[in-house]
């Protein structure tokens, strides 16, 4: 069975199945470093059952919190973080199935998000804006998009050198995902 269309994408009506199926992967198999389990059970529910626009700004909210604590571990923060994201694949698969302009865009995303523990932040930047893969799309699509980017980079950013050095990069962009959120609230 071919999943792809001409264009090498997933169809518009896969893009939900194989978004609640990464989100899946990410909240059971997910790993910290060291191949640890990211989450044990009780998380897990935490990340299935806190849900919609509502569920990611509490966890936004909540890993803001964390990261302006220097006090927090780097691999709690990456935990939650991978938990923030886990949260944001479902959000970002419903617009996609309501809004049909929004696909390729959140297929991008998925396919970058994969790569998200091989890949550095400023590589996943590029993958996402720079090499003109993302075509121009509304306003709704490109808030939907970083309501799955930020988080990624969150993790690539927790992975990369000093927590002091870049903790205010990393809370300037959860900050601008609380932005998204509200953008896509008022556009819904």
């Amino acid at each position: 069975m071919n999943t792809q269309d001409e264009s090498g994408r997933l169809p518009h009506a896969l893009v939900g199945v194989v978004l609640a199926l990464f989100a899946g992967l990410l909240a059971v198999g997910g790993c910290t470093r060291g191949d640890e389990p990211a989450q044990g059970a009780a998380a897990q529910a935490e990340a299935h059952t806190a849900g919609g626009l509502e569920g990611l700004r509490a966890q936004t909210q909540s890993l803001v919190a964390q990261l302006r604590l220097p006090a927090t571990s780097s691999t709690d923060l990456d935990a939650q973080a991978r938990r923030l994201v886990a949260a944001a694949l479902p959000v970002a698969g419903e617009i996609a199935r309501e809004h049909a302009e929004c696909v390729e865009h959140i297929t991008l995303v998925l396919d970058g998000a994969r790569l998200m523990d091989a890949l550095s932040a400023d590589q996943l930047e590029r993958t996402w804006y720079h090499d003109g893969s993302v075509p121009p799309a509304p306003a709704l699509c490109q808030h939907a998009q970083d309501l799955v980017v930020r988080p990624v980079r969150t993790v690539a950013g927790l992975r990369e050198g000093d927590l002091t050095d870049n903790r205010d990069e990393l809370v300037a962009d959860l900050d601008a995902l609380l932005e998204d959120i509200e953008a896509i609230e008022r556009r819904r």
